[in-house]
């Protein structure tokens, strides 16, 4: 007797492993079915480009209902780091971390998400500007986290070690290291504290940059670094460091679809504040008051001036989550 052939060698495959597993019937073995994503939490947005986006500007709950489909795409920026006092660093911007969650790790249920807030500028008596707080989501295959940026370095800087110069002292910008770091701040502005260094950076940023060279200024504040590029922390720069983005990031989000960018130091002149939320220093001519880093970009905060009313430097920006996926 011959072998009875299978048009369709699926079929065969099909009911073969109906038989393996003590179904005499032959019946196709039923398939999972497939269940788009729905989800609520943020504010929701569908601009017709085939995508949902869930945008939290504040803390909240990222609620998966249903879906096994398609897969989830998000960036986690944290608050970018204040600003330094006088002839102050700008603030680092706050860690940038993209990430995606494939369909075989979707399960529905609710899941915390926290905003972080952007780090005060720095007070009077030298003090730095104040980390930026972490920004996270709480998914079972995380917990996912992104670092607040450092501080900017505050004055006086006149060399030496302790509170007030060296590689470790206020003057110097704040770190933002790992795990999950993002960028540090920038180092206060007097040309003396030769030791003094931008903040080290973890791995969803980069380093601050150090005191202003006589060619960009002298007494101004190194800017802090951004998620797109910083330091050396050695290098000799007032204006902050570029923020980052990514393909599928829109125009309303951050700056022009730009997070975590560098603010400029402060000093006799004014640093740039770099593309993606971060403040511009500030000179005894600025405004008072001034604006810090943009809300929810993550961008550092401005370095405070030389002296007047414009002392202090400005806030860093608070961070956001952005959550997407196909519709």
């Amino acid at each position: 007797m011959g072998i009875k052939a299978f048009n369709n060698p699926s079929d065969f495959v099909s009911k073969f492993g109906r038989a393996v597993a003590g179904d005499s019937t032959g019946a196709a073995m039923p398939q999972p079915a497939e269940v788009p994503v729905s989800a609520t939490g943020g504010t929701t947005s569908t601009p017709g480009n085939g995508y949902k986006y869930h945008v939290f500007n504040s803390s909240g709950t990222f609620t998966i209902s249903s879906g096994n489909l398609v897969e989830i795409e998000y960036v986690i920026v944290a608050g970018g780091g204040g600003g330094g006092w006088d002839r102050g660093g700008g603030g680092g911007g706050g860690a940038f971390l993209p990430g995606t969650i494939p369909t075989t790790d979707l399960t529905p249920g609710p899941y915390s998400i926290v905003v972080g807030g952007g780090g005060s500028p720095g007070t009077p008596g030298g003090n730095r500007g104040e980390s930026g707080t972490n920004s996270s989501f709480a998914y079972p295959t995380g917990p996912f986290v992104a670092k607040g940026g450092g501080g900017g370095g505050s004055g006086p800087g006149q060399g030496g070690i302790g509170p007030n110069g060296g590689t470790s002292g206020f003057a110097s910008g704040g770190p933002s290291d790992d795990p999950n770091g993002g960028s540090g701040g920038g180092t206060e502005g007097s040309e003396w504290g030769t030791a003094n260094r931008g903040g080290t950076s973890g791995t969803y940023g980069n380093p601050g940059f150090k005191w202003g060279t006589p060619a960009q200024t002298n007494y101004t504040g190194g800017g802090g670094g951004g998620a797109g590029s910083g330091g050396p922390n050695d290098t000799s720069q007032i204006n902050g460091g570029n923020g980052t983005t990514l393909p599928w990031l829109l125009p309303p989000h951050g700056d022009s679809a730009y997070l975590s960018g560098g603010g400029g130091g402060g000093g006799d002149a004014v640093g740039t504040g770099g593309p993606g939320g971060g403040a511009n220093g500030r000179s005894p001519s600025s405004p008072n008051p001034a604006p810090g880093g943009d809300a929810n970009s993550g961008g550092g905060g401005g370095g405070g001036s030389g002296g007047g009313a414009t002392s202090t430097g400005t806030a860093g920006g608070s961070g956001v989550v952005i959550l997407r996926y196909a519709v």
